[in-house]
């Protein structure tokens, strides 16, 4: 006799029953809670093969500032993404937390390709589109 699919939290509360009373654990699993296996972990192809992150942290502690914290990575990002899509390339553009070197920024960074794109300027957005789209039809074909 399989049940439907149980929640994930009323398995777990099963689990622990089926411990303390010495149940056997696969004749439990099989015929009185088969959980919902979607709820566990998969792991799957990236959907995006690249992305985009440009740092748009901000510290509350000002003794320290972060390069993120500038209109210039905040509506760049804004933009290249608008623009992405437009062109329906395949790149994912992320507003990330510090990418690390404060000093070098504002920063963005290209992965898989490892590209880093330190000092970004808004004059900077149609090279750093550029170099994107270049690397976007070399993955196309």
């Amino acid at each position: 006799m399989i049940l439907s699919p149980l929640p994930r939290w009323l398995c777990d509360g099963l689990l622990e029953f089926v411990f303390e009373m010495r149940l056997s654990f696969a004749l439990a699993e099989e015929y009185y809670f088969p959980c919902n296996q979607k709820s566990f972990m998969e792991k799957a192809k990236c959907p995006h093969p690249i992305h985009l992150f440009f740092c748009t942290n901000t510290r509350e502690d000002k003794s320290s500032p972060s390069c993120g914290n500038t209109p210039v990575s905040e509506e760049m990002a804004i933009r290249l993404k608008k623009r992405f899509e437009e062109l329906k390339l395949p790149v994912r553009v992320t507003r990330s937390g510090c990418l690390g070197p404060c000093a070098q920024g504002p920063n963005a960074m290209c992965y898989p390709s490892g590209l880093w794109f330190k000092s970004v300027e808004a004059q900077d957005e149609s090279k750093i589109e550029a170099e994107i789209i270049a690397l976007a039809k070399s993955l196309q074909g």
